[in-house]
């Protein structure tokens, strides 16, 4: 079973004598029905958690107990009116959001460390001494799902850019302001493809914001 967002060359010989089933992300209706029957959230909070999930089930539930949801949404929105042309504004901006991601991160942490105590716990009634391979195995994948959250985190903040340029495409009637945000929104895609290679995060936020500087239509002569 080979599992993969992007097929990449070398895989292309293994792909082409398989059987191909793609997986799409669940709709946002269909999470928001989801945490309302659990009881995680009412009606209208669900919708917005499901939007903010890109479409996964398990993001969803994690958010449904994130009380700071709508002011990192907020942060987001406001990049585009606090870009001043400045480096300086750039680097605070990419402090502030990575310090809301981190924070973000907090939820499970403790999710995590419920777990590790757990397993202890059970190790522990067995009779495992010392540091055991599962432990390993728990504490590996842990990690990955951090750096997940942490992925997850910027592609929440990038799509809710682009719905903020989006939105300014469809308001305006001045050619110039529709060609800015267009390469404002080409910019962000940009971004969100180059996250699949792991990139240092706080580099490729400061070079978006960058680029999003040039594109902000007050920047562009007449």
């Amino acid at each position: 079973v080979l599992l993969y967002e992007k097929l990449p060359p070398e895989h292309v010989t293994i792909a082409s004598r398989c059987c191909r089933i793609d997986f799409t992300a669940l709709a946002d209706t269909d999470i928001a029905a989801v945490l309302v029957a659990e009881k995680l959230a009412d009606a209208e909070h669900a919708a917005f958690i499901a939007s903010a999930s890109a479409g996964n089930l398990e993001r969803a539930r994690l958010l449904a107990t994130d009380g700071h949801l709508q002011s990192r949404r907020s942060a987001w929105q406001s990049v585009p009116d606090q870009l001043d042309g400045t480096g300086a504004t750039v680097g605070r901006l990419v402090d502030e959001l990575l310090s809301l991601i981190s924070e973000a991160g907090e939820s499970i942490d403790v999710q995590h460390k419920n777990e590790l105590a757990k397993v202890a716990e059970r190790e522990a009634q067995i009779g495992v001494k010392g540091r055991s391979s599962f432990l390993g195995e728990v504490e590996a994948r842990h990690k990955r799902e951090k750096r997940q959250h942490r992925t997850d985190e910027i592609l929440f903040g990038l799509a809710t850019l682009a719905r903020r340029y989006q939105a300014r495409i469809r308001i305006t009637q001045n050619y110039r302001e529709v060609v800015a945000a267009q390469k404002a929104v080409d910019r962000l895609r940009a971004t969100t493809d180059a996250l699949t290679r792991n990139p240092n995060e706080a580099l490729a936020l400061q070079a978006l914001l960058l680029d999003l500087q040039d594109t902000d239509p007050r920047s562009i002569p007449a």
